[in-house]
Parts: C-alpha cells; sequence; structure tokens
C-alpha cells in the first residue's frame, strides 16, 4: 500500500514538475526547508531507500524519462554523506553542487574515486555551479578524475532564491571561464524572480538550455503572476522560436 501511495504522489508531480529542463531532460529538486521549520532527520540509508523507491515508480509513470536524483546539501549533509549516498543509490542521473560537495576546494582521493566511479558506471553528472570561479574547481576536478572535457553537463545557478539578484551578465562569465579552462560545457541555467525572463532570454541567445518553474520564479514575461507552473515552461519554451 506505501509503494502504490508513493507511485500516485509520483505520478500526480509527473503531471504538474516543479521545474523543468527545456532542450535538456527532466530534473526536479527539493527546496531547502524553512529555517524556522521542524525537519524531519534521515540517515543515509532512509534517503537511499526513499530514492530507491521513487526511481522505481518514476520508471513506470515515465519509462523514457531520464531520471535524476540530487545531493544538495540544503545546509544539513556533509560531503561524507552526499558522496556515500550517491555510491549506494548509483542512480542514472545525478546533480552535484561542486563547491558543496568539494568545499575546500581541493578535489581529494574520495572526490576523485567518486565521480569517476559514476563516469563509469554511466551515471550522468548535473554539476551545479554556483559562480563563475566553481568552472575552475570544476575543471579541476575533471582533470584529477581524468574524466572528457567536452559535452559536460552543467547548471549555472544565475541569482539565488533567498535575494541574490539574477544578473544576465553573470552568464558570459560562466562561459569564458569554462574556454579558459578548456571545458566545452553542455549548459544550462536557471535563474529567479522577476529578473528570471530577462536571464532565461539572453541563455538562449548565447545557446545555452532552460530551466524553469515555481522553484525559480512565479513571473510571467510580462510581470503578471503565472496561472500555474505549466504557463511558465510554456512561455519560456517560446523563446526557442
Amino acid at each position: 500500500a506505501h509503494r502504490t501511495g508513493l507511485q500516485r504522489d509520483v505520478q500526480r508531480r509527473l503531471r504538474e514538475p516543479s521545474s523543468t529542463n527545456l532542450q535538456g531532460r527532466g530534473h526536479e529538486r527539493l527546496e531547502p526547508p524553512d529555517p524556522g521549520a521542524e525537519v524531519p532527520q534521515f540517515c543515509n540509508s532512509e534517503i537511499e531507500g526513499l530514492y530507491r523507491e521513487a526511481l522505481v515508480a518514476l520508471r513506470q509513470a515515465g519509462p523514457d524519462m531520464h531520471l535524476q536524483i540530487t545531493t544538495e546539501a540544503v545546509g544539513r549533509y556533509s560531503p561524507e554523506q552526499m558522496r556515500q549516498l550517491a555510491l549506494d543509490v548509483m542512480p542514472p542521473g545525478i546533480s552535484i553542487a561542486t563547491s558543496e560537495m568539494i568545499p575546500d576546494r581541493q578535489p581529494s582521493s574520495d572526490d576523485v574515486a567518486l565521480y569517476r566511479t559514476l563516469h563509469e558506471a554511466g551515471t550522468r553528472i548535473q554539476h551545479i555551479l554556483y559562480h563563475p570561479k566553481d568552472v575552475d574547481l570544476l575543471a579541476d576536478l575533471v582533470t584529477a578524475a581524468d574524466l572528457p572535457h567536452s559535452a559536460i553537463w552543467c547548471l549555472f545557478v544565475i541569482g539565488h532564491y533567498t535575494g541574490r539578484i539574477s544578473d544576465p551578465g553573470m552568464i558570459a562569465a560562466f562561459v569564458a571561464a569554462a574556454a579558459a579552462r578548456g571545458l566545452d560545457p553542455d549548459w544550462a541555467i536557471c535563474a529567479f524572480a522577476a529578473e528570471e525572463n530577462d536571464t532565461l532570454v539572453t541563455a538562449v541567445a548565447q545557446g545555452g538550455k532552460l530551466r524553469v518553474g515555481f522553484e525559480n520564479s512565479l513571473f510571467m514575461p510580462d510581470g503578471s503572476i503565472a496561472a500555474d507552473n505549466a504557463s511558465r515552461v510554456a512561455a519560456a519554451n517560446r523563446l526557442f522560436g
């Protein structure tokens, strides 16, 4: 009964996703909790089990959809816990915030082993980069792990939901940083709030892909509040002509 209920919940979420990658693949992440809220604590084995159940249900609901889990720290999980979760689940896809996984910005042997193991297993890694300087960290990592420098799947985070303004000019800084380190990324961006639309337009003009949805912004291009998540996705998709 629990599994059936989970499958129903996953199918409902599929019909109204929190975020979507356009010209790319589906991606959903969890919002960090309200700092004042009481949040249940989970050990790695419990999270692993939940991820495995969700992946099974998602495969049944959307057999042709790329599936991806996240290791984001949300102020709670250590790099060691995130590494172990990735190795325990070994999903088809995973998003890893590079600066969260390697906070000291020095890729360790454990980091190299993780990324190499995921790559060899065929797990598609989406590297979440919060600042252009994170590109340098990623370049150091892929060099140390002897991974390909081309077609690296990156999400450039332009702004932040906590209030850092999304500046379209930051996109060029990410792209330039990648070129300077010999990286040829398959990149997308996400942006936030009222500045999101201008940032999306800039990204498309520069050959990028997009992640959009209510997680990032409620605003339509004309400044009105979107009626639903589908309206946001449709408006962003029209940017591709």
